[in-house]
């Protein structure tokens, strides 16, 4: 067990995980994380086209390109689960041979979330959408995300606390 406020994690296909944060061990299938590190674990699944289906999802990080591969699992609600450090942003996509984006996903069954402990997970899309909905509340997606800090539960984010 890790000590000192240490976390211990899987890192099975998972890159996430900075050096300058985290030990991988011996047999690459663990990673110890120095104390104060935030994770979460993330729940992703309803993805749509059908094209999706059963593909593995990639999950990268936006500032190091660094990548975690996550397989379909009728467990996981027929979707994807993954770890991620807080107060960074990902893009998730699929490991498919041409290009098809997302018209939908759902993150569900989310770890408690802490005003400090934000993820941003976003798609791309060729074609921008003309609006998106976050909460039932309709965006303009030419306008960038509100700070997370200095935003309401049930406005722009979702805050389980």
């Amino acid at each position: 067990m890790p000590a000192g406020g240490c976390s211990a994690h899987s890192s099975v296909e998972n890159q996430l995980f900075r050096g300058s944060e985290c030990q991988g061990l011996t047999n690459e299938r663990g990673a110890i994380c120095k104390p104060g590190m935030k994770y979460r674990r993330v729940m992703l699944n309803n993805h749509a086209p059908q094209a999706l289906a059963f593909r593995d999802l990639i999950v990268r990080d936006m500032e190091t390109n660094a990548t975690a591969v996550s397989h379909h699992s009728k467990y996981n609600e027929f979707g994807y689960v993954f770890t991620a450090a807080t107060a960074r942003s990902y893009w998730v996509h699929w490991d498919i041979p041409y290009r098809v984006d997302p018209v939908r996903f759902t993150m569900h069954k989310m770890d408690v979330l802490n005003p400090d402990g934000w993820l941003y997970i976003q798609s791309k899309h060729v074609q921008p959408a003309v609006s998106f909905a976050i909460n039932g509340v309709e965006q303009d997606p030419l306008l960038a995300l509100p700070d997370p800090l200095n935003s309401t539960s049930g406005t722009v984010y979702y805050s389980r606390t």
